[in-house]
């Protein structure tokens, strides 16, 4: 379950969620340390910032799909 958590993050898969995890050991310190996450193979810069920018903004239950939909009418 925890894997599965952290692999949820964009560019983040289950082998990259384990070694996250090994390395913080919870996957509160993994989200709490996102920038050391580059000190994991395979995690650039790009996955960092996404994942900060996912872990920061509101939740907006408008998806951007609904937005171009009410747009285009």
């Amino acid at each position: 379950e925890q894997e599965f958590f952290i692999a949820g993050f964009p560019g983040v898969n289950v082998v990259r969620a384990r070694s996250l995890l090994e390395k913080f050991g919870s996957p509160f310190d993994v989200i709490t340390s996102t920038d050391e996450w580059g000190e994991i193979s395979g995690i650039g810069s790009k996955t960092i910032t996404t994942a900060k920018k996912m872990l920061h903004t509101k939740y907006d239950t408008e998806s951007e799909e609904d937005t171009k939909e009410h747009d285009e009418t």
